[in-house]
């Protein structure tokens, strides 16, 4: 759910969004309600909230990766499987980019499986320490939802 993106916001709406009671006792001090409102510090109004969403959380198996497991042929180091779960959504269907963070390593490619929510990394030569994070965008926009952990991916030592 997204909350509106104008008129009357309540307390109840609000922690709907949160995934809390929509009873449940808050301040606008707290953390939860700050990152809703993407306010870090100071002070802010109800108006901060128009329109925000709680960000997907996403949860990988594993943020090491490392295997020496040589299986031959054009890409002969490969990952094992790296699970991903959303742990916070709604009623859409996600798209799933595993891309790698910083300067690109053209060696190292991603083979997706099933819905692309799990993935196995795989290297023509040896490489160290390669970072990926797995990003969320919703289907048909641009819009990201959330983004995983970073993971070290290190094939062939």
């Amino acid at each position: 759910m997204t909350l509106p993106a104008s008129g009357a916001l309540s307390a109840r709406d609000l922690n709907k969004e949160l995934g809390r009671g929509e009873a449940q006792n808050g301040s606008a001090n707290d953390l939860a309600f700050r990152q809703l409102a993407k306010v870090s510090a100071g002070g802010y109004s109800a108006s901060a909230f128009y329109g925000k969403r709680r960000p997907i959380e996403v949860q990988v198996s594993q943020t090491v990766v490392n295997t020496s497991r040589d299986t031959g042929g054009t890409w002969p180091w490969q990952s094992p499987l790296v699970t991903s779960k959303i742990l916070y959504g709604d009623d859409f269907w996600p798209v799933y980019k595993w891309k790698q963070v910083g300067p690109e390593n053209p060696d190292v490619q991603v083979f997706y499986r099933d819905d692309e929510r799990d993935a196995v990394f795989t290297s023509r030569v040896p490489v160290k320490n390669v970072p990926f994070q797995l990003f969320i965008y919703k289907i048909n926009t641009t819009e990201l939802m959330g983004v995983s952990p970073v993971i070290s991916v290190t094939l062939g030592y």
